[in-house]
Order: structure tokens, then C-alpha cells, then sequence
């Protein structure tokens, strides 16, 4: 009963924090991924495989985000055998014990399967129109079974008999001789695996809701995916009778391998679809305007309740602080709705000459120039004057003495006939009530 409460809240909460940023996303990852076998006698060479997958990233805040969602994968990879004899104890028809050895030239094992990953990572991307991002987590990678083919240019099976010091080697009719262009299948059931897994690279802005991702992933195994072989089995099957045409391979063998860690990397494409779900803005007065063109992604975080502090002796404005606070927020360059750190240090400045005085309440009003279209130069000014009251709040304002607008191109300080007076026209203006 508890774990269905549990699960009903977490479902609530879930649902109730839907205001949050939301992204869908499709996958497509290649490159050498496979079982790393530790091999005795042997090596493993890891080939080209590939994962399609559908991603879901939940945003917590404006650069942070957790990622999950389920992916197809294709594992590959070769084991090749030096030119060692293999041994092992069996018995013969007669109940006697002998050592069965085995050896092959040109042996090689190619083995492939298909598994189902959930991934779940945290993802951190920078601002801007092209962003760094970096995941990091870990994956489950739920695995079919493992498919082997076998070649092997020749094999030599023979029995050596310790009580008798007796080598026993071209014996068909016993299971001793020589085989060449050997050829078998066999399959493996593989164990869960769970990942350390990483990605990074750059993403790009296609469009208001479309981004293209690029970058490299790792996927490292933390568990062995081969159950260990309890009993004694060789690598090729003894047959008291005639020569083996069964084989174990390297996989079923006992004592051929200390080690079987998934291990993937390559390079990866993905396209994520959605926009942030942000709370409404409230647009008391704003007029008609036309708007810059290639807006900056911005992500608007909710509002915070600030922190009230204790002051004493709440004094009016001097003018030089009414200078300060009517000092122009210049956001020079075209579609950029951030704050810089350079207009970090202004509006910080602002926070505190407006903790400092008694005042009723400030409207923050954005600017553009005259470049673009209606519809996104509403959106401009105001992720512009959104951007510096969220910075005021974090300082400390109180929410309720703060009104945003946009003004767009409509009230240009400077003729935007060139682009100083473009870029001086790229700003948020705050007028004080007392």
C-alpha cells in the first residue's frame, strides 16, 4: 500500500511541476561498442555498432535538467585466439581421466546482440543560442541474447593420459584428430548491465522549438555480463565416439575469460523538440511592436519569493541614486535576453540603493531596435525586462513592487540609423514610484 502512495505522490508532483521547461528528443549514437572480454589466450576488438533512441529531459532550472527516456542498441565485437594449446580434464567412455587439449590456428569469434538501455543522466547546458552541454548519470542496458559465429582455420584435439605418460592425437573413432575450415554458432544468455555513462558537445538552435545536438558519449560497464561457466568445458566439445562438430566457444568455456564489462563510445546526433512552459507574463500595457530577428534561447525561471531583510530607517532617494537607478540597461548585441556580468554589477547596484530607500514600486520596460519581425519583438523586450526583474527578486525585491513591459521599437532614445544607435536602443529602462 505505501508503494502505491508513493508512486501516486511522486505522479502529483510531477503533473503539478508541468510549468516547467519540457523536452522531447531523438537519439542516433555510433561507434565501437560491445562486451570488452578479458581473454585468455586471446584478444577482443570491439566493431561498429549503433543505438536509436527517445530522449525526455525535465527541466529544473534555466541550465539544468534530468534526462531519461529508452534506447535500441546493436553490441559487436571479435575475440581472436593466439596459437596456444587450451586444456581441460574430461573422461573418456572407459571412466579413465585424461587431459583434453585443444588447439586452433586462426581462430576468431564474432559476436553480436541487440539490448534495450534506460538511461538516467543530469544535463547541463550553457545559455545562448549555440550552448555547451555536458550529461552525466548512468544506464541500465537490459540484454537478448548474445549470437556467436565461429571460424577456425584448423584445430588439433588430442588426450594426454598422466597414469600412462601417453599422448593420444590422430584417433577420429576416439575424438582425437584434426579439423580444418571449422565453422559453429552458439549463443550466450547475458546478465543486466549497468553503465557509467557520459555525454558532451554543442547543440545548435534550429528553430523556437527544434535544437541539434552533436557530440561523443562513453558508456562504461560496472558489471560482468557473462555468468561464470561452472563446469569443465572446453572450448571445443569432447565426444568419447567421433570429432566434435559441437563447440562451446570462448563464452562457454571455463577458465577462458576474467572479464566481460560493456564498453561503448562514438560520436551521437540528437534532436530535441519542445519549448519552456513558463509562467504567464503579466502584460498590463504592451503595445503593437515589430522585433529583432534571431532570438537567443532564454529559458525564464518562475520568480522566487525574496528573502525579506530587516532595515531600519527607510530614507528617500538622493539624486545621485535616482541617477543610478535611471542609468540605461544596455543589452547591445541582437536577440541577447541574458545577463551579462558586466549588467550583473549594474543591477546589483540597483538591488541595493532599492533596499536601502523607501520607494511603492518599479516597472521594468524592454527595448529593441528596429530590426525583425512583430511577434518576436514582443517576445525580446520582454524575456528582457523578465531577465532583470528575476535578477532584482534573486537580490532580494519584493515580487509584488515589480511590473515588466515591452516596448519594442516604439520608443527608440536614438535614431536607428546605424549600429551604435541600434545597439543603444537594446535596452531595459526602470521607472521609480516613490
Amino acid at each position: 500500500m505505501k508503494k502505491k502512495q508513493f508512486i501516486l505522490v511522486l505522479t502529483i508532483a510531477l503533473i503539478g511541476n508541468t510549468v516547467q521547461a519540457q523536452e522531447w528528443s531523438v537519439n542516433f549514437n555510433a561507434g565501437p561498442q560491445g562486451v570488452d572480454y578479458n581473454v585468455y589466450n586471446g584478444k577482443t576488438t570491439l566493431k561498429i555498432g549503433g543505438k536509436v533512441g527517445v530522449g525526455y529531459n525535465y527541466f529544473l532550472h534555466s541550465n539544468w535538467s534530468v534526462v531519461t527516456g529508452v534506447e535500441f542498441s546493436f553490441f559487436r565485437n571479435t575475440i581472436r585466439l593466439n596459437d596456444k594449446i587450451i586444456r581441460t580434464y574430461q573422461v573418456d567412455s572407459e571412466g579413465d581421466a585424461f587431459e583434453y587439449r585443444v588447439q586452433t590456428k586462426g581462430y576468431q569469434e564474432k559476436n553480436r546482440f541487440y539490448g534495450v538501455s534506460i538511461p538516467l543522466m543530469v544535463q547541463y547546458h550553457t545559455n545562448g543560442t549555440t550552448q555547451l552541454y555536458i550529461n552525466a548519470g548512468g544506464k541500465v542496458v537490459f540484454p537478448f541474447s548474445q549470437k556467436s559465429t565461429i571460424n577456425v582455420n584448423e584445430i588439433k584435439t588430442s588426450g594426454y593420459y598422466e597414469d600412462f605418460n601417453v599422448e593420444l592425437t590422430n584417433l577420429p573413432q576416439h575424438g582425437f584428430g584434426t579439423l580444418t575450415d571449422w565453422k559453429a554458432k552458439n549463443s550466450t544468455k547475458l546478465k543486466t548491465g549497468f553503465t557509467l555513462s557520459a555525454e558532451t558537445g554543442v547543440s545548435f538552435k534550429l528553430s523556437e522549438k527544434v535544437r541539434l545536438y552533436t557530440g561523443v558519449y562513453l558508456d562504461y560497464g560496472l558489471n560482468d555480463m557473462v555468468k561464470p561457466v561452472s563446469t569443465n568445458s572446453s572450448l571445443v566439445n569432447y565426444e568419447a565416439e567421433k570429432m566434435t562438430q559441437l563447440a562451446n566457444g570462448v563464452l562457454g568455456s571455463s577458465n577462458m575469460i576474467n572479464q566481460s564489462k560493456l564498453l561503448a563510445y562514438g560520436i551521437q546526433v540528437r534532436f530535441g523538440f519542445g519549448k519552456p512552459k513558463t509562467q504567464p507574463f503579466p502584460l498590463l500595457s504592451i503595445e503593437k511592436v515589430s522585433i529583432e530577428e534571431e532570438v537567443s534561447p532564454s529559458v525564464i525561471e518562475q520568480q522566487k519569493e525574496p528573502i525579506k531583510e530587516e532595515t531600519s530607517e527607510l530614507k528617500p532617494l538622493s539624486d545621485s541614486d535616482k541617477k543610478e537607478l535611471e542609468k540605461l540597461i544596455i543589452f547591445d548585441k541582437i536577440g541577447v535576453t541574458t545577463i551579462s556580468v558586466d549588467l550583473q554589477q549594474q543591477l546589483s547596484r540597483v538591488a541595493e540603493i532599492l533596499k536601502k530607500h523607501d520607494w511603492q514600486s518599479i516597472q521594468i520596460t524592454g527595448h529593441t531596435c528596429d530590426i525583425g519581425t512583430e511577434e518576436k519583438n514582443i517576445q525580446v523586450g520582454m524575456q528582457r525586462a523578465q531577465a532583470v526583474s528575476n535578477y532584482l527578486i534573486d537580490k532580494g525585491i519584493p515580487t509584488e513592487k515589480i511590473e515588466i513591459f515591452s516596448k519594442g521599437k516604439t520608443s527608440p532614445i536614438y535614431p536607428n540609423t546605424n549600429n551604435t544607435n541600434r545597439q543603444k536602443n537594446r535596452r531595459v529602462e526602470i521607472d521609480l514610484k516613490e
